[in-house]
């Protein structure tokens, strides 16, 4: 890799700050003083969510919510209002099985290609995109993006909304650093995008120093204010400093200039509490690095609606149930008992085997249940049963288990796609939001990172200035696909039953179109399939083949021929010598 020394491109290499870059004021305020609005006006526009958030946290998943900065490293006490863990392992579910179906690390789940089939399929250009695609993924590979997309996936489903942040590595090319919900606010654009972020977090004194003062051999004391420099001197180095990040269109942006303060995006970082005129950081990315998948978006809603807000009711009553369940058990195991005053200083135990001594007196017994407690305990558990059921249809937890059965053979994708038909048509809109919302933004920046340190093999001549698409070979998107290959196995069997009774029929099916539809349906490599191109030339070589053969063929019997006559006695007057003269001009003798 080339090392790019840009001053804050991409949150990577570091070099002094130019005049020229300096944040300057507009419309009266600093940028300190924009970010700090900014952040509140995205907090006031947050801050209705937040009730459902907290609720979820309670009873779904209550170790990721940070609705305030003080909440870092305090697990203590969290999930008590969990019983049954129904909810929470369905939550799990999703999000492995959204990755498994989606982006699995263990298949190839993108391939890159044209708008325009016929030039995807010529030689060159085919092969420049079977391998960028595979160095696209290695690189994927490599980084921690397969262990950050589960997350995302289950914050999703649980809050509607997952983000991460994609940063650019030294070690791995890019890194990926999920945001957790309620520590960080979105905006959006006039398409609905989002385009715009902004975050609190807290870290160490050691950690600001290690990320924003000694960076590349040089040292940069002036970002960070006097209370961290002292802490830092004093060797206080785990106290805590809070900072606010933000990330938003750039309103100096100039694609003219390559200097990070002219970029497309603004990224900037300070310290809360810091001075007016000090930053940790001002930088800039060309591509937004803020990935924000949304479940399901109504209106023109910031944040999403998942799995987790359907699923809410019937998770609180099944805590109820089981709550009510085990006390009812508990109450027959151990009930509570009524007995006479004269009991009260007499030793009683309950321990099996021990013995309790009191005199009946006036008809009365010792130590009796004060009521009777008959639950029908299969009833409760049956009614639990259907709440857990609910909870996986609304997290699809039964559906990512049949994929995983078809996954590992024990049942085909045709099989699944006739079974989840249903559930597969609720879960479309979804996949299409994550292509537009996480994937197919992730693709881009993977692609502009490898672009910009010169990963990517030379482009051919025929690519230059062709947008490239992007299909996703994922197990969801495959299953959906069978659709098609139904349709395509259905037509060749037709065909080939008509061929029987006439083959001129052949004529209207195009094998070769059929082979290609079917292997992209099914996902398979484009090292397997061969290109137009190639079948065209295999085919010419076997006509080629073909036409020596039969010429030689047609030799060969000329020769033999040619040895049949020198063999015949042309002396005496036959039919033959009678032709041959009659070939010469000779008069023939009638």
């Amino acid at each position: 890799r080339r090392p790019r020394p840009c001053w804050g491109s991409d949150d990577m290499a570091e070099a002094a700050q130019s005049a020229d870059e300096k944040p300057q004021a507009r419309a009266g305020q600093t940028l300190r003083q924009q970010c700090i609005a900014l952040l509140g006006a995205l907090k006031l526009e947050r801050a209705g969510w937040e009730p459902d958030w907290k609720d979820l946290a309670e009873y779904i998943d209550p170790w990721s919510l940070r609705l305030q900065t003080t909440d870092r490293n305090r697990g203590n006490r969290k999930g008590q209002k969990i019983i049954n863990s129904a909810a929470t392992m369905a939550a799990r579910t999703l999000g492995a099985g959204m990755t498994g179906g989606i982006a699995s690390p263990a298949r190839p789940w993108l391939r890159l290609t044209t708008p325009d089939p016929a030039l995807a399929e010529y030689g060159p250009v085919r092969q420049w995109l079977q391998v960028t695609t595979e160095r696209m993924l290695t690189v994927m590979l490599r980084s921690n993006l397969y262990q950050a997309l589960p997350e995302v996936f289950q914050h999703e489903g649980v809050f509607g909304t997952g983000c991460m942040i994609v940063q650019e590595d030294a070690d791995e090319l890019f890194r990926c650093h999920v945001q957790l919900p309620g520590s960080y606010a979105l905006g959006l654009n006039s398409r609905g995008i989002v385009d715009v972020f902004a975050r609190e977090f807290r870290w160490t004194v050691r950690q600001v120093v290690e990320r924003f003062v000694k960076v590349d051999g040089r040292e940069y004391w002036d970002r960070i204010s006097t209370r961290v420099r002292t802490a830092w001197d004093t060797n206080q180095h785990e106290q805590t400093v809070d900072i606010l990040h933000v990330i938003r269109p750039n309103p100096d942006h100039d694609p003219r200039f390559m200097n990070a303060g002219r970029k497309r995006y603004q990224s900037v970082y300070l310290e809360i509490g810091g001075a007016d005129d000090t930053y940790l950081r001002v930088s800039g990315y060309d591509t937004f690095p803020v990935l924000a998948a949304r479940w399901l978006v109504h209106g023109d809603d910031t944040y999403g609606v998942g799995p987790g807000h359907v699923a809410r009711g019937d998770a609180k009553a099944l805590q109820l149930l089981e709550r009510r369940k085990s006390q009812a058990i508990e109450k027959m195991v151990n009930p509570p008992l009524i007995g006479g005053t004269e009991l009260r200083n007499n030793k009683v135990s309950l321990l099996p085997g021990d013995i309790t001594y009191e005199d009946v007196r006036d008809g009365k017994n010792g130590l009796r249940p004060i009521h009777e407690v008959n639950m029908r305990i299969d009833a409760a558990s049956a009614e639990i049963r259907e709440h857990e059921a609910r909870i996986n249809s609304a997290f699809y937890a039964d559906l990512f288990l049949m994929l995983y059965m078809s996954d590992r053979g024990e049942m085909t994708a045709k099989e699944v796609s006739v079974r989840q038909d249903e559930k597969l048509l609720m879960l479309g809109p979804t996949l299409e939001r994550q292509n537009q919302d996480l994937l197919n933004p992730l693709i881009d920046r993977v692609f502009f990172l490898m672009a910009e340190n010169g990963l990517l093999p030379e482009i051919p001549e025929e690519l230059r200035g062709v947008t490239l698409r992007v299909e996703f070979l994922g197990l969801l998107a495959q299953t959906q696909k069978m659709v098609a290959t139904v349709g395509i196995e259905r037509i060749a069997g037709f065909v080939s039953g008509l061929a029987q009774l006439d083959p001129n029929v052949l004529d209207k099916f195009d094998a070769d179109q059929a082979v290609d539809e079917m292997a992209e349906a099914i996902g398979v490599s484009p090292a397997v399939i061969r290109s137009d191109d190639a079948v065209g030339e295999i085919r010419a070589a076997k006509a080629q083949q073909a036409a020596a053969a039969a010429q030689a063929q047609q030799a060969a019997m000329q020769v033999q021929g040619a040895q049949a006559l020198g063999s015949i006695d042309m002396s005496g007057d036959t039919a033959l010598t009678r032709m041959v003269g009659a070939a010469q001009g000779e008069e023939v003798p009638a």
